[in-house]
């Protein structure tokens, strides 16, 4: 009982984070969690706190930027959200994955918010004949982050609970369903990149069962797929809003030029934390009567913010989350395998997602960070028994 009622406010934090209108209730389950972390701390006996140093540097480099921060106070309320809560679900998911079974629900909440998503937006579509922003299912841009990294939790219940593969096939499919109403070309290229790496990653881990005749297949495949459904994504969006959304009227590619230039000219400084970085600092950027008030990049947006030092920091940041899930992946552990494997997956993927968007917010962040604190939580405790058992 004891167990299940902790459980509660991470699964449901897992589950609701994806849908709007749940702020209220998203902080209520993210602070009990953290307070449950907090008072199991010694009880749990977590491993050493992963990637200390790039964290430290990434909070520090935010902090810095409030000396030159255009508008102070909007500065500071976005390192709360962006960084406050973020690295209170990192260190609460941390804390209390200490075993298997932690990841699987947890993985199964984010499966089921997904399926929940796609049934609900797809009978808004299949009624409407358009995507309902405004609906409590959320909005195309959203679902696009979500379904990337709603991929490495589907991969790990695969691997890990074959009894539940019918279901998980239902949900990839309804998800696609709905990512292919969605017209979301940035969709297609993530999600075929995500996948390709999946399956190069199985095929080099020779122990999981990868043929090269497979591996070549399920490539081709992808890259078909991709490819048709990007040529569809594309022709009906022409269609139906006009040539303005054609690839070579990009706003971003005229743009992204001239932010660099910005950047560059003043590399050491920015306008303060927080995507409104470009509209406070540099409004001359801002393209008027289009949605191109921040640069549409994550990267970029860092770069206006805090400069420089600030988008290393970004790099420094998932840099070492990628290292931590590539020794994962490297271990003869299968178990450490699948979730250096997911782990790789959802670096990579938010990636992805954020290069031509800047989607890195509030439930999205929360729910990157919550998951990174799941797998690291249960991997480097494997890890450390590991390396017990061979000493």
């Amino acid at each position: 009982m004891t167990y299940w009622l902790t459980s509660v406010p991470f699964l449901l934090l897992l589950f609701i984070l994806p849908f709007p209108g749940t702020v209220a209730l998203r902080l209520s389950c993210l602070a009990a969690a953290f307070a449950i972390a907090a008072f199991l701390w010694k009880k749990a006996d977590p491993p050493p706190f992963p990637c200390k140093a790039v964290l430290t540097f990434w909070i520090g480099v935010a902090f810095v930027s409030l000396l030159f921060a255009v508008d102070l106070s909007y500065s500071l309320g976005e390192i709360k959200n962006e960084i406050g809560y973020a690295m209170m679900a990192l260190f609460a998911f941390f804390v209390v994955s200490r075993d298997e079974r932690r990841v699987l629900q947890g993985s199964l909440a984010i499966v089921l918010s997904i399926a929940v998503i796609s049934t609900w937006s797809l009978w808004f579509q299949l009624h409407l004949g358009y995507w309902k922003e405004d609906a409590g299912h959320g909005g195309v841009a959203a679902f696009t982050g979500l379904l990337l990294m709603a991929l490495p939790a589907l991969f790990i219940l695969w691997q890990r609970q074959r009894r539940v593969r019918p279901f998980l096939l239902l949900v990839a499919v309804l998800a696609l369903l709905v990512g292919a109403y969605g017209l979301q070309r940035m969709l297609w290229v993530a999600l075929g990149i995500e996948i390709g790496v999946l399956v190069m990653l199985l095929l080099f881990k020779g122990s999981m069962g990868m043929s090269c005749r497979r591996a070549m297949i399920i490539l081709t495949a992808t890259v078909i797929s991709v490819a048709l459904l990007l040529l569809v994504a594309q022709t009906t969006r022409v269609v139906v809003s006009g040539p303005e959304v054609e690839i070579q009227n990009d706003v971003r590619l005229r743009q992204w030029s001239a932010v660099m230039v910005r950047i560059l000219d003043q590399p050491m400084t920015g306008a303060g934390f927080g995507r409104n970085a470009m509209k406070l600092g540099s409004p001359d950027l801002v393209n008027p009567g289009s949605l191109f008030w921040h640069a549409h990049n994550l990267f970029l947006n860092y770069g206006l913010a805090m400069g420089l030092p600030g988008m290393i920091a970004l790099m420094s940041v998932f840099g070492g989350l990628l290292l931590q899930y590539w020794r994962m992946y490297r271990s003869p552990n299968q178990t450490l395998t699948v979730l250096g494997i997911a782990g790789l997956l959802l670096v990579i993927g938010v990636l992805l997602r954020n290069f031509s968007n800047d989607m890195f917010q509030r439930d999205s962040a929360l729910l990157f960070w919550s998951m990174n604190g799941l797998l690291l939580g249960y991997g480097l405790r494997l890890s450390r028994n590991e390396d017990q058992t061979q000493k």
